[in-house]
């Protein structure tokens, strides 16, 4: 009976000790909710010129092929402000797309609620957006 209570507290230890590890506590996090974060920090990056920010959203296949150093872009105040359309998490919770909408400034053009179709993916435990290896920051 004492091993029995020994293990059962070591669990309870264990499970409190590292609530991150267990997928109960796991579990609860809305998808959602941690994607609308993120849209927000990317965009935000995109809205100060932290381009290397930015390159740290992208999903590892762009990051083969274009390197942090080579990403940097040398425009500033393009992005000016965006609003969230939708974001729609696919059933299995590990894949959604979003819609954002941005106010944004090129070439001495203000254009209006331009949209970014985005598809973000759980990769390596972190939600990363995809981006066509080849295009530019706003396809």
């Amino acid at each position: 009976m004492k091993t029995y209570f020994k293990y059962a507290t070591l669990l309870l230890i264990i499970f409190f000790a590292f609530p991150g590890c267990t997928s109960l506590t796991m579990g609860n996090k809305d998808p959602k909710v941690i994607i609308q974060k993120n849209i927000d920090s990317l965009m935000t990056a995109k809205i100060n010129a932290e381009w290397d920010k930015v390159y740290d959203f992208f999903d590892s296949n762009f990051k083969k092929v274009t390197k942090k150093e080579s990403f940097a872009h040398p425009n500033k105040d393009i992005f000016k402000s965006y609003h969230i359309e939708y974001i729609k998490v696919d059933p299995s919770g590990m894949q959604a797309d979003a819609l954002v909408k941005a106010d944004m400034n090129v070439r001495s053009f203000d254009l209006k609620d331009v949209p970014e179709k985005q598809h973000w993916i759980i990769e390596k435990g972190k939600w990363v957006i995809v981006v066509k290896p080849g295009s530019n920051f706003i396809d």
